[in-house]
């Protein structure tokens, strides 16, 4: 080990320190728990410059068509899942919701502090991985253990700490328990260094997670996450799902992330590694190629109920897989027409979340009808924007307030950066500063400018370092 390295080891746990003691004494030895049960593992990304041996395609073994369903609506969708947590737990409703209300009014308190330019990144993180326990497992002890956490974590505010590399598993994310989700914020954390021009280096040894060190186990993992079966297991799996195959496409479809991650775990160009790459995109591309619907154009979770087989419509796996592939694939007049048909439907399933819209979806959904408009009627086009100049409205008078800030629903919550980020990436995508990117109307806004310098100075007064406040700045800046 170089002397500086050893200089770099000893400054970040004396930092590490600091963050521990300034935890309130009964948030440490829950803290020093999750810090055990951090096994060293790879960054999930970094699946790209494994080495390992190929395999051929055809041996997905995917489930066949015989025993599939037809295409429910979200409703249905929701039933058929209600239905397998049911099967094992009678009182299952009735629990989701007394832990709901509980997480409802955290993440209303959690709000409430990082509006004051507090980042609370710890807390976030067991927030969300809270909302991942209550929307997608029936683990209520679990559960029940993660909100008192959360609630004692809400005490200390100077949270720094979690944003840091952990010396144990070099990844970030250090108040989560589940893999993935410290692999999501892993990945997170590299892209916003790229921002930075930050040079990968390793400071905390990487190590590749067994279950995806060759295109076998890959392949295995991923069959595994595809089909949930909630009555003989009690979990759903569309959230591990979702998270993993957004950083898998991430990595493999953002050629300057691959570079960089690839720098970042200390891989080399040469002839081995790039082979390799290559071995574990082309399977992941057959994987996706293979999942998606041919009737919907979606991807989506699928369920096993009684016998049969369910393909989900998911609007945010959809819209992560079209957006990474920069709108490169198949089935365009089926993605449309599911698009506009779930336009009712609720999330995921559809555009909706409790019957209402929402910035991050409106996201979305906008971005998608973008990649698609080519491949449009020009009914489709009508209908499609109709819709944009319905989202837009809502956001203008139901989600914006007069202060420039963007309203937080609890109930999907991730933070009020996030709340920012995406409200402000809807009105940008749609071109409501840009006509150039008005894609959608010939119509224009004669207070666009006005609405960005409101934003512009209530982001000024945040005064967040949360990296969703920074992007949405950067687009604030270009447009007024």
């Amino acid at each position: 080990m170089t002397e500086t390295t050893e200089e770099a080891l000893a400054d970040e746990a004396g930092r590490r320190t600091e963050g521990w003691r300034a935890l309130p004494l009964r948030l440490r030895p829950a803290l020093r728990r999750r810090l055990r049960r951090l096994a060293p593992i790879l960054l999930l990304a970094s699946f790209t410059v494994l080495t390992g041996c190929a395999a051929s395609t055809a041996d997905w073994n995917f489930v066949p068509d015989a025993d599939q369903a037809g295409i429910l609506s979200g409703d249905e969708m929701n039933d058929v899942i209600d239905a397998g947590f049911i099967a094992r737990d009678p009182a299952y409703k009735e629990q989701r919701a007394r832990f709901g209300q509980r997480l409802g009014t955290l993440a209303a308190s959690l709000a409430a502090i990082q509006a004051r330019g507090k980042t609370m990144a710890c807390s976030t993180q067991m927030y969300l991985e809270a909302d991942w326990l209550h929307d997608y497992t029936m683990d209520w002890a679990r559960l029940d253990r993660q909100l008192a956490e959360l609630a004692q974590s809400l005490t200390n505010l100077d949270q720094s700490f979690a944003n840091r590399q952990s010396p144990g598993t070099g990844l970030w994310g250090v108040c989560y328990d589940e893999w993935f989700l410290q692999t999501e914020a892993t990945l997170s954390a590299l892209e916003d260094r790229l921002d930075e021009s930050w040079q990968p280096s390793l400071l905390y040894p990487i190590r590749v997670p067994e279950k995806i060190d060759t295109p076998e186990k890959m392949k295995a993992y991923l069959r595994g996450l595809l089909v949930s079966d909630i009555a003989r297991t009690g979990r759903d799996n569309r959230g591990e799902l979702g998270n993993v195959t957004t950083i898998f496409s991430s990595v493999f479809f953002k050629g300057y992330l691959r570079e960089y991650v690839r720098g970042a775990v200390g891989r080399r160009h040469d002839d081995e590694s790039d082979r390799s790459s290559g071995l574990f995109q082309a399977a992941y591309e057959d994987f996706l190629d293979r999942w998606q619907d041919p009737r919907t154009g979606y991807w989506g979770a699928w369920y096993r109920s009684d016998g049969r087989l369910y393909k989900s419509v998911d609007l945010s796996i959809t819209y992560h897989t079209i957006a990474y592939r920069h709108g490169q694939v198949a089935y365009w007049p089926q993605i449309i027409d599911t698009t506009l048909r779930i336009r009712n439907d609720p999330y995921p399933f559809g555009w909706l979340h409790r019957g209402h819209l929402n910035n991050h979806n409106n996201y979305d959904v906008a971005r998608i009808l973008k990649y698609g408009w080519p491949h449009m009627s020009d009914s489709q086009k009508r209908e499609a924007g109709d819709a944009i100049g319905e989202m837009l409205a809502w956001t203008l008078t139901e989600s914006l307030d007069p202060d420039g800030s963007f309203k937080t629903d609890p109930t999907f919550f991730s933070s009020v950066s996030a709340d920012y980020y995406f409200g402000v990436s809807f009105l940008d995508e749609i071109g409501f500063w840009n006509p150039a990117e008005r894609f959608w109307t010939q119509s224009e806004f004669p207070d666009s400018a006005a609405v960005c310098r409101r934003i512009k100075a209530r982001l000024a007064d945040f005064k967040s370092p949360d990296p969703q406040v920074r992007v949405a700045l950067e687009k604030l800046n270009a447009a007024c």
